[in-house]
């Protein structure tokens, strides 16, 4: 990779506007999912809401696979916004890639543990799961052949898809997110 550096003032300001268009996004795509139906009783669940600190005896008492999952998507959250905001190209951006990396597919794994909730094999975010594992590798070969823009776009599509979107998704009503902290 080039060792060249661009301003993080802009991209700030990008990053903000994306940040905000994502959870826009993912409110269209919840509102699409659920139907009238079901936006009726989120608006319910949330009407009778009570904010609290977080009930952390609910992640204590979670599957191991939540556990893990929580954990390292938490990590992950934190250096991809690093790498989305800092400079590129420098031997941080590197290192905390490789983390991130292996952050990214830990937290894949983990969730292909998690079962629905209503006693389902699957679960419904665990096509996020898969992308990632798909995308993870596919991220890293792009860096290493030095194609900056195949891996931009990527990165930029996990971090937006499976951290941002994928993460407010967690808090809709009913789940262990929403009842940590609103339940």
């Amino acid at each position: 990779m080039s060792s060249q550096t661009v301003s993080t003032v802009p991209k700030a300001r990008s990053f903000a506007i994306r940040f905000g268009v994502s959870l826009l996004a993912a409110t269209g795509l919840v509102v699409l999912a659920l139907g009238a139906r079901g936006i009726a009783y989120v608006g319910r669940m949330m009407a009778s809401a009570r904010p609290h600190l977080p009930d952390l005896g609910l992640i204590a008492t979670a599957s191991p696979a939540i556990q893990i999952h929580l954990a390292t998507v938490l990590t992950a959250f934190a250096l991809a916004t690093v790498q989305m905001v800092g400079p590129k190209g420098r031997a941080f951006h590197r290192i905390n890639g490789w983390a991130l990396s292996i952050l990214l597919a830990v937290t894949a794994v983990a969730s292909l543990f998690i079962h629905d909730p209503r006693g389902g094999l699957f679960n419904p975010f665990q096509v996020f799961s898969v992308w990632t594992l798909i995308a993870v590798p596919w991220a890293v070969i792009s860096a290493r052949r030095h194609n900056v823009r195949r891996h931009a776009a990527i990165m930029s599509g996990l971090y937006f898809g499976a951290l941002v979107i994928a993460g407010a998704l967690t808090f809709l009503p009913g789940r262990l997110m929403w009842r940590v902290f609103f339940g």
